[in-house]
């Protein structure tokens, strides 16, 4: 029983992540006394997650499994369905579900084998009584006529902890495609949207972002996927404000920071923005915590228009211009100097701005124009 113990924690090791399958199934495969082992699964539910996999044993048989199929299929049928019906983490073997057959000679079993160099197999049904289906097939050695009590026990031993790995893995895996759908629906979006933990660390971060941190030689992401600077001013200013955004529980979030970071060369500045999700309620639940990181690249902008929000907020004809070249990222000098005007002007205009939006923060008005005039790809 000692080889069942030992395997323990391969077993677990899927309940994260599908990549061990093989080495945790040869695991199970040598507890058990068994050629190989084989896992099957299916989500009754959303009919979307689906289990298959084997150990190592059969990498170099499974040329011979279309044609086993095409010939005894039925059989392979009749046994899955019988075994989903049977009492869970229950062993059964081949001698349980065909009793007094003569399967030594039996067509699929003679295939078995010459092409698997196996016989008799012990299944094992791993389903809750609810929501999904999922089993354990162990072949054994070819000149076993009986499966060995320690087989079973293993089989029995082993399978509870299967069953929960697997559930497990299957809460994970919608977990997963639950978070690629959010990634993908914020990669429409022109607008550079992160989402950090008090710590720095970028949990979420769509395309935009993520090109707005790379082409920035003022951010970088160190080996923990945290947001840092190598400008020390710019890293004590990024880990401040994300800090007091995400602030402990019970305490207020500190109100958005903004701040226009160095570019290469005569590129405008980043324009980054930081900010609590307790102020979007509709990005994250009312009791989380964390920051949302706003980035616009002036050079890789959110085409977002201004025309709607010109005509809630009335803006001016001049008020609407700069409103736009705000959107796009620039700063107060660099409007200045494309409208040919002066820089106590534009900061006037956009302090006229704000106040028309009813905002404080240049994110707040890129915000309130996104959710005018969404800029989606």
């Amino acid at each position: 029983m000692n080889l069942a113990y030992d395997s323990l924690p391969a077993i677990y090791d899927v309940s994260f992540s599908d990549e061990k399958w093989v080495s945790t199934l040869d695991a199970v495969s040598a507890a058990a006394g068994a050629k190989g082992a084989m896992v099957f699964g299916l989500s009754e539910a959303e009919f979307v997650y689906r289990l298959d996999f084997a150990s190592s044993y059969y990498t170099d048989k499974l040329q011979a499994l279309p044609e086993f199929m095409e010939r005894f299929g039925h059989y392979d049928q009749y046994g899955r369905e019988f075994l989903m019906k049977a009492e869970p983490n229950m062993p059964i073997s081949d001698l349980d579900i065909w009793p007094g057959e003569d399967l030594w000679n039996r067509g699929d079993m003679v295939f078995l084998r010459e092409h698997i160099n196996a016989f008799l197999r012990i299944g094992v049904n791993l389903s809750p009584s609810h929501g999904w289906k999922a089993g354990l097939i162990l072949h054994l050695p070819e000149d076993l006529a009986v499966p060995s009590d320690e087989s079973f026990a293993a089989a029995g031993f082993l399978s509870p902890h299967l069953g929960k790995s697997i559930e497990m893995n299957r809460f994970f895996y919608q977990l997963y495609e639950r978070y690629r759908m959010v990634v993908a629906a914020l990669d429409k979006v022109r607008l550079g949207i992160s989402i950090a933990t008090s710590s720095g660390e970028i949990v979420v971060s769509n395309s935009s972002a993520q090109r707005a941190i790379e082409n920035s030689p003022s951010l970088l992401l160190d080996q923990h996927n945290r947001l840092r600077s190598p400008n020390r001013d710019i890293a004590e200013w990024i880990e401040y404000h994300i800090r007091q955004a995400a602030p402990d529980e019970g305490l207020p979030a500190a109100s958005s920071a903004t701040l226009h970071l160095p570019a290469n060369g005569h590129r405008e500045p980043l324009l980054l923005e930081v900010s609590s999700v307790r102020e979007d309620e509709g990005l994250m639940s009312r009791g989380a915590r964390g920051a949302i990181i706003y980035l616009i690249d002036p050079h890789d902008a959110p085409e977002i228009d201004v025309q709607m929000l010109t005509l809630l907020c009335g803006f001016t004809p001049g008020e609407s211009d700069v409103a736009e070249l705000v959107l796009q990222g620039l700063s107060a000098d660099a409007i200045a100097q494309t409208r040919n005007v002066s820089r106590n002007t534009i900061k006037t205009q956009i302090k006229s701005i704000f106040a028309k939006a009813a905002v404080k923060t240049r994110g707040e008005l890129v915000r309130k124009a996104a959710a005018i005039s969404p800029p989606i790809y």
